[in-house]
């Protein structure tokens, strides 16, 4: 599951392309409005930047998408350079100074670039999506993730979810037969868990996957609305039920729930702890359902994070994501022959069959658009067909990508809260307000 043979790579480009034949008439086709190409010829080089790595289905899929639209669109060439997903912001930043932007990057829209969009460095896609036809496939919702300051920072692709992860072999091996629901419940698997060799629930706070965890447990007693606030303007230590969530990570860290260390870890740390069955629990997106091998997959069930006493919500919470896409970069969006380049890969992007190839094997991605748009998913991903019901057992929370204003990074004092036993939201909560001060 986690790494896809050549041959079945090519087999997929292959059968893409088959079914694809159709498409080298519409990727020409022109369009009216702002994000119009009119009849200007196409750019013979489409420059990608991408940290989808092939590998997992995200990467898969672009390099047998690229294949195919060469066979389709034989006279524009995709070039795709791809590095890792956390070294995506500085590879921009610092080809945008030299001057040697890409004209695609794949990227989640978040607060460190979206004031890309009013620096110059990316493009409003607004007229775009909707002047090629993106907007009437697109979900409903899905821009929301990518609006800032009345502009659309890219083309949504990938929408997904960020919940819990249980893994339920080692929860009854420990005598623990259902998904724990509440803190109480999860404190009493992790006693069971530890005495029978296995850590509990690995929290990434090395990085960023802790800061997006931090988040999560943050609006626990405070609600999905008024954590938004918080996220926008700080103000921890004026808020007690900001302070309560806070403590109560803090009571996790200290009564040995979180994995030992946990300072120690990043998201990829706990992703390779749960795929060698080190850890039973652990909060990943959706982005790693074809990161886990498959024997634990299957003995995986998604879930929220548990509740406890006195918490703002009904049901436990996790994350629905705004997901990832294709930014387009301003000095593409200048150029009207690399303009009408993008819009015959954008065409073919989302056309139905290359969609197919996103949501079914060997894609196992969720798509951001309808299922009238994309068809439906033949994938034989079982997390997929986990997530389809997530909903029905958790209960979506705010999401910090939407509010956190750019510049704010909450991940070095989350480190430090995770790495110091003892600490409490009194000690932890003026050191995050004053990142909003500065």
């Amino acid at each position: 599951m986690r790494n896809m043979s050549a041959r079945r790579l090519l087999a997929a480009a292959a059968a893409l392309a088959l079914a694809s034949g159709s498409l080298a008439a519409c990727s020409s086709d022109s369009t009216s409005g702002s994000g119009d190409s009119g009849d200007v010829t196409p750019a013979s080089q489409i420059n990608f930047l991408s940290g989808w790595q092939v590998g997992d289905g995200t990467g898969n899929f672009l390099a047998a998408a690229v294949e195919a639209f060469a066979k389709v669109q034989p006279d524009i060439t995709v070039n795709v350079e791809t590095v890792k997903f956390d070294d995506l912001k500085v590879t921009v930043e610092t080809e945008s100074v030299a001057n040697e932007m890409p004209d695609l990057i794949t990227m989640n829209f978040t607060g460190e670039n979206k004031p890309w969009l009013d620096d110059g460095l990316i493009a409003d896609t607004t007229s775009y999506l909707t002047d090629w036809g993106i907007t009437d496939k697109l979900l409903p919702g899905v821009t929301d993730a990518w609006a800032y300051n009345g502009k659309l920072g890219g083309f949504p692709y990938q929408t997904g979810s960020w919940p819990m992860w249980y893994n339920m072999d080692l929860l009854k091996a420990a005598g623990v037969s259902e998904v724990p629901t509440t803190i109480d419940a999860l404190k009493d698997a992790a006693t069971k868990l530890k005495a029978n060799g296995v850590a509990a629930l690995c929290y990434p706070g090395k990085d960023w996957g802790g800061a997006g965890f931090f988040w999560l447990i943050d609006q626990l007693y405070t609600g999905a609305a008024d954590i938004q606030g918080i996220m926008q303007n700080g103000g921890f230590a004026a808020s007690d039920a900001a302070q309560q969530g806070i403590d109560l990570l803090g009571d996790l860290r200290d009564s040995g729930v979180l994995i030992d260390n946990a300072a120690g870890y990043g998201y990829e740390d706990c992703a390779n702890a749960y795929d060698q069955s080190k850890v039973a629990m652990a909060f990943f997106g959706s982005w790693s359902f074809t990161q886990i091998s498959e024997p634990i997959l299957k003995v995986t069930q998604l879930g929220g994070f548990p509740l406890p006493d006195g918490a703002a919500f009904d049901k436990p919470i996790a994350f629905a994501t705004g997901g990832n896409g294709i930014l387009m970069s301003q000095a593409a969006a200048d150029d009207p022959a690399k303009v009408a380049a993008i819009k015959a890969f954008m065409d073919f992007l989302y056309s139905k069959d290359a969609l197919q190839l996103w949501i079914s094997d060997p894609g196992n991605q969720i798509a951001a658009v309808t299922s009238e748009a994309s068809g439906p998913s033949t994938s034989t991903n079982v997390m997929l067909q986990q997530n389809a019901t997530l909903w029905d057992v958790a209960e979506p929370a705010t999401l910090q990508d939407l509010y956190v204003k750019s510049g704010v990074d909450i991940t070095p004092e989350i480190t430090w809260f995770i790495g110091t036993q003892g600490a409490t939201a009194a000690d932890l909560a003026p050191r995050l307000d004053a990142l909003w001060q500065d």
